[in-house]
C-alpha cells in the first residue's frame, strides 16, 4: 500500500540579531492517544513455569496462522492532518525452512482528510501485501520498507529466557518511513516478563515491552524520535501470540542549535516543536 504523499513544513529559525544558543534537547514525548487500548482486556492469573522460559515462535511446522487484524493513524503536518483506520487478517505463513512469510489480506483501509473544515472519507480494498520473512526470534531477514515497525511493536519475542518480573535490553534498528524519506533509526527494545493469565483456554506469559529509538540527519539536521509500547499475551506449548496490542508515536524536528536574541540576555529558546508527527495503534487475536 503506498503512504498518503504529505506536505513538508519546514521550521523558521531566529535570524535577526541573534546569537547561537546550546543545541536543545528533544521535545517531549507526545503520549499516544490510544494508550489505554493496549492494556484494555483484564484475564485471570495462571501459574508460572518452574523454571525461566525461552520464548520463540515455532515455525517448526508448515502451518497459516491467522490473526485479526486491526490499524489506526493519525498523522500532523503543521496544521495539515490525516486520519485512516485499516483491519483484515494478518497471515503468517510457517515455511519448511521454519521461517515464516507475513502478509495482510482482505485488508479495508478508511482514510479521512479535513477539507474546508469538512471531513473527506474515502474507502478502499487493499490488495494482499506482503510485509516480510519473519525468524522464529521474531526479527525479520526480510520486511517491505516502512512495514517492520508495526510488526516489532506486535511480535515482542524476549532475546533470553524471562523469569516472571524478569526484563531484557537489545538494541533495535527500525527504518521509519516519514515523507517520503527513511531515516534509520536506532536504540533500546525491553521486554518484561509480567506473569501468567489464562486467555480463553490457554495458559499464556503476559510481556510488556518498550521499544525507544531516534536518530539525527546530519544532511537535513531533522531528527525523528519514536516510541513502543505493547502488551502481548505469548502461548509457550504452541510457540505463537495469541494476542498483541501496542502504539508506536513518532516526530520530527529540527535538531540545529536555536537561535536566541541578545535582548533577551541569551535565555535559551525552547525547543522546536515537532512539525511532524504520528501516532498509531494496532492490534492482532488470534482467530481460532
Amino acid at each position: 500500500m503506498t503512504a498518503r504523499p504529505l506536505t513538508l513544513i519546514g521550521l523558521a529559525l531566529l535570524t535577526c540579531a541573534s546569537a547561537l544558543a546550546e543545541v536543545p534537547q528533544p521535545p517531549p514525548e507526545p503520549a499516544s492517544k490510544y494508550a489505554s487500548m493496549v492494556n484494555e482486556a483484564e484475564y485471570p492469573p495462571a501459574s508460572a513455569p518452574a523454571s525461566a522460559p525461552t520464548f520463540k515462535l515455532d515455525f517448526s511446522k508448515v502451518y497459516t496462522h491467522r490473526y485479526y487484524f486491526q490499524h489506526s493513524l493519525e498523522n500532523h503536518v503543521g496544521a495539515s492532518a490525516f486520519y485512516s483506520s485499516s483491519s483484515g487478517i494478518l497471515a503468517v505463513y510457517a515455511e519448511p525452512d521454519q521461517t515464516a512469510q507475513v502478509r495482510l489480506e482482505g485488508l479495508r483501509i478508511q482514510t479521512t482528510t479535513p477539507v474546508n473544515g469538512k471531513p473527506k472519507i474515502d474507502n478502499q480494498k487493499a490488495p494482499p501485501t506482503w510485509i516480510g520473512n519473519m525468524n522464529q526470534a521474531g526479527g525479520f531477514d526480510e520486511a517491505v520498507p516502512g512495514q517492520r515497525p508495526v510488526m516489532d511493536v506486535l511480535f515482542p519475542v524476549p532475546s533470553k529466557a524471562l523469569a516472571v518480573g524478569e526484563s531484557v535490553d537489545f538494541p533495535i534498528v527500525l527504518d521509519l518511513p516519514v515523507m517520503g524519506s527513511v531515516y534509520t533509526a536506532s536504540g533500546v527494545r525491553h521486554i518484561t516478563c509480567l506473569g501468567y493469565v489464562t486467555v480463553g483456554k490457554r495458559v499464556c506469559a503476559k510481556l510488556e515491552q518498550i521499544i525507544t529509538v531516534s536518530v539525527v540527519d546530519e544532511d537535513t539536521h531533522r531528527r525523528v524520535d519514536a516510541k513502543g509500547a505493547t502488551v502481548a499475551y505469548f502461548s509457550l506449548p504452541e510457540g505463537r501470540f495469541v494476542r498483541s496490542a501496542g502504539t508506536m508515536t513518532m516526530h520530527m524536528s529540527e535538531s540545529r542549535p536555536a537561535a536566541v536574541s541578545v535582548d533577551h540576555d541569551k535565555t535559551p529558546v525552547k525547543p522546536p516543536a515537532p512539525f511532524v508527527t504520528s501516532d498509531n495503534f494496532v492490534k492482532m487475536v488470534l482467530t481460532e
